[in-house]
């Protein structure tokens, strides 16, 4: 308003609907103008060095909420409707995008996806902090974003309470984000499963059990609900810019990350263009890169998508497409922490000793155990025990010892893998069995003593014959949908055949017989049912005593084809005479219908005469105006394309 009017006006301005229905296109471009290349009247070669077509995209946003007539596109006869909405507002955010994209623009500041080495990184970093806080919490945070595939702020607002067992699935943990950008209906925020990754450093089921059992967090909000950070920071808000300011001060600027973020893009600037929204963009290359649809990233990602009718009669919950998202986001493929057989702990002792804190506290026994085993298995694990806080690895390890019956150098706990999949609408989780060199199973492997070296050995061949399996269910599945490709394509040739085969009898059905006549003479009139039947073919030379008496020269009054028009001109309907023996008075007498058709009778006589079948050539002629086009719309175009001259000629060439 400032640059139309020509004033200076505050914020806190306020226009009367008069004063808004007096903004027009130009208004607007000019405004979007001044934006993006730096003046309200740019020249024809200008380029916009001022600003994106992404704030004007956004700008257009906000100015078409306070229109009057934001719901009615612009009519450039009235000059009323929205202006935003206009051809010459869309036109100059088309221009400022084509000049960006031939690099004549304001370059990107949209955040680049990290890699999967860079959050290794990170977190790396985050473990190697002094302070509990960003040590556990901040790299809980970091990985239940990304695998939830949410945006920060939508993950600093989850409640405690929303952390429970999966209803279907025992072995698994459930949340619910209610408090997403994108999330406009109560039956949007359903539970999300949460599965546990192979890679221990990556895992969100261990990592939360590290951080809930070490920082639980106590205080609780407004509303008397506690928020599943809130051992970072008391609200929200200060939880997101913490550890934005922490990640962006200390981690994304540190010399170590952009060194490793030059070895994976050449382009020194992209390398800095990370933020805590580059985490999420990671999260979902990374599951479209595992084989997840678009369909099933935006299942787990929550975003909003158009509104259709459907959508208010198809249920929200739909648990295969969000649980494969979820376990394509697992690290390492999707695992679940078992006890062994015989191995001397339960859920009680895992409860009162493992994560009291978590049993106590959480209110949900059962994803307190699912917890406790993850962290059982990390505190008596040689590699895992190093991520544990020192205080809860000894009070585990002193507690386990008295308890102790397997070998010492045998985990209670085991990782199994998981298989995912869907069958009539259900999800199913099957554990994939481990079967030893030796013949055993994994349920058996407590009685064997392992090494570092031998650990390590078996993770490797259990990922290595994870990764084969999911590669032949992959392989299953693509040759599954290039069969039903196949199978489309077959049925869709068939059916072309068949429509093929169908007009062909059609047309022979009208194509009329030969006319015969039958004449029954009774020999003996004793002999009843007994007759002598002749037959006089039309073409017989000699003259029945019908044809001598004269046939009436009679057109069809209302012919079904063009092959019954040239059997009448050739041989004539029924007892009627042939069109082409017409003299002028009998041509006087059907003038009408005889010059309607005569266009049709002089071309398929000269195609005959150039060497063409009748019927072949009337074919060529249906082919040409169309099998389904009716007997008058094709004698109505022959005769302009007479007159005009054009159309004609292709029939004539044999």
């Amino acid at each position: 308003m400032s640059l139309k009017n020509g004033a200076l006006y505050t914020k806190s301005s306020i226009f009367c609907r008069d004063h808004l229905l007096t903004l027009t296109p130009a208004d607007v471009c000019r405004f979007f103008s001044l934006k993006a290349f730096g003046t309200p009247t740019p020249d024809a070669d200008a380029k916009p060095t001022c600003g994106r077509s992404s704030s004007l995209e956004s700008y257009k946003k906000e100015i078409s909420f306070f229109m009057p007539n934001r719901l009615i596109g612009w009519n450039v006869q009235t000059k009323e409707g929205n202006p935003t909405k206009s051809v010459a507002v869309n036109n100059l955010i088309k221009k400022v995008k084509k000049l960006e994209v031939r690099k004549l623009g304001v370059s990107s500041q949209a955040r680049r996806p990290l890699e999967i080495e860079e959050l290794g990184f990170i977190i790396s970093l985050l473990r190697k902090d002094p302070d509990p806080v960003k040590r556990y919490g901040f790299v809980a945070l970091v990985i239940m974003q990304f695998h939830f595939l949410a945006r920060v702020d939508d993950t600093c607002k989850i409640m405690i309470d929303e952390i429970r067992r999966h209803s279907t699935y025992d072995d698994a943990l459930r949340a619910r984000l209610c408090w997403c950008k994108n999330v406009m209906d109560e039956r949007a925020p359903l539970p999300q499963i949460m599965f546990a990754s192979n890679n221990f450093n990556f895992c969100p089921i261990l990592n939360l059990a590290i951080y809930l059992e070490s920082l639980f967090p106590t205080e609780t909000n407004q509303h008397g609900a506690v928020n599943l950070f809130g051992s970072i920071a008391s609200t929200p808000e200060k939880i997101k810019t913490k550890i934005q300011d922490h990640l962006r001060e200390k981690i994304f600027s540190s010399e170590d990350f952009l060194e490793l973020a030059q070895k994976m893009s050449d382009e020194v600037e992209r390398c800095k263009k990370v933020g805590t929204h580059s985490i999420r963009k990671l999260a979902a290359t990374f599951a479209r890169r595992n084989g997840c649809s678009k369909d099933d990233v935006n299942t787990r990602g929550r975003w909003k998508r158009l509104k259709q009718m459907v959508d208010s009669y198809i249920a929200n919950e739909i648990p295969y497409p969000d649980a494969k998202a979820a376990a394509a986001l697992c690290i390492g493929s999707a695992i679940k922490y078992e006890l062994k057989k015989d191995c001397g702990v339960d859920e009680d002792w895992i409860c009162q000793y493992v994560v009291p804190e978590i049993a106590e506290k959480l209110g949900d026994k059962r994803a307190a155990f699912i917890l406790g085993k993850a962290l059982l298995w990390a505190c008596l694990d040689p590699e895992g025990q190093d991520i544990v806080p020192l205080q809860i690895y000894k009070r585990v390890n002193l507690e386990y010892e008295r308890v102790r019956v397997l070998d010492s150098d045998v985990n209670p706990v085991r990782k199994a893998p998981l298989v995912i999949c869907g069958h009539e609408g259900q999800l199913i989780v099957e554990e994939l069995i481990d079967h030893q060199d030796d013949g055993t199973t994994a349920h058996d492997e407590g009685s064997l003593p392992r090494t570092p070296e031998d650990i390590n050995r078996r993770r490797s061949r259990q990922s290595s014959e994870m990764q084969v399996v999911l590669a032949q269910l992959m392989m299953i599945r693509k040759q599954n949908e290039e069969l039903q490709n196949e199978f489309q394509v077959f049925k869709s040739h068939i059916s072309k055949r068949i429509r093929y085969l169908n007009d062909s009898v059609k047309r022979l059905t009208t194509v009329p017989a030969r006319v015969t006549r039958v004449s029954l003479s009774s020999r003996n009139e004793d002999s009843i049912g007994t007759n002598n039947i002749s037959v006089h073919d039309e073409d017989d030379g000699e003259e029945s005593n019908w044809e001598r008496e004269g046939r009436p020269a009679e057109l069809l009054k209302n012919p079904r084809s063009l092959y019954t028009l040239w059997h009448e001109y050739e041989f004539g309907i029924g007892s009627r005479k042939a069109a082409k023996d017409f003299d002028a008075r009998d041509r006087g007498a059907n003038r009408y219908n005889y010059s309607k058709r005569k266009v049709f009778w002089d071309l398929v006589s000269l195609m005959v005469r150039r060497g063409r079948q009748a019927n072949e050539a009337i074919d060529e002629l249906y082919k040409y105006y169309g099998y389904k086009t009716s007997l008058t719309n094709i004698l109505k175009a022959m005769r302009k394309e007479r007159m005009e001259g054009s159309g004609f000629a292709q029939f004539f060439v044999s």
